[in-house]
């Protein structure tokens, strides 16, 4: 959805408010040129909702907390990997396909999903791994982690997509009260122009 205007959420809400003020000053008068009180009215009432929506930043700092939890997480199961596979080296068991699992398979730069696709063939040899000789309590904390990542992940999906659901309704309305004011504008400057320059000026939207 295309944004039809340069304010930050506050600076249109605080715009949007100063014009507000000034109808409602200048309400007998802006009558006689084509202002309505429903004008005003949804003026103030879409504004209202525009104040109640949160701000991208809030979401932002969320999806970032996130973002950070999970390459941490990332590091660590890589960690995990290497100290499985060396355990492998050290039980002599190179020639395995679960070894050889670990030794080659890409865990950096890579998306999410064929990291996690890599993951869940290394946890398809959990069992095979104890009876090489890996204890459990290794296996255990990367299983544990993989699914730790996984949530991440999922987390991250669902803010996404909540912010983009969030982002095109945050447009449309402040898209809506933009040209709202652009006509209240227009009718405010028509009634100030060469008569009060500091009215004229409150009608004066960038």
């Amino acid at each position: 959805m295309k944004r039809n205007f340069c304010f930050s959420q506050q600076q249109l809400i605080n715009r949007a408010l100063k014009l507000s003020a000034a109808c409602e000053r200048d309400l007998s008068r802006l009558t006689g040129i084509g202002f309505t009180s429903d004008m005003l009215k949804n003026l103030t009432e879409m504004n209202a909702d525009f104040m109640r929506m949160n701000p991208d930043r809030g979401i932002l700092k969320e999806i970032a907390a996130l973002t950070d939890k999970r390459k941490t997480i990332k590091k660590e199961i890589i960690k995990q990997i290497r100290i499985i596979q060396l355990r492998l080296e050290i039980l002599g068991k190179q020639q395995t396909d679960i070894y050889h699992l670990l030794k080659n398979i890409k865990v950096h730069n890579v998306t999410d999903a064929v990291f996690l696709d890599g993951m869940r063939q290394i946890q398809s040899f959990s069992i095979n791994l104890c009876s090489m000789g890996v204890s459990a309590t290794l296996t255990g904390t990367l299983n544990g982690l993989i699914n730790d990542f996984k949530t991440q992940v999922e987390l991250l999906q669902r803010l996404n997509s909540e912010r983009k659901i969030d982002s095109e309704s945050r447009i449309s309305l402040a898209n809506n009260i933009i040209t709202l004011m652009g006509r209240i504008c227009k009718m405010g400057k028509l009634l100030w122009k060469d008569v009060d320059e500091s009215k004229y000026k409150d009608y004066i939207m960038y």
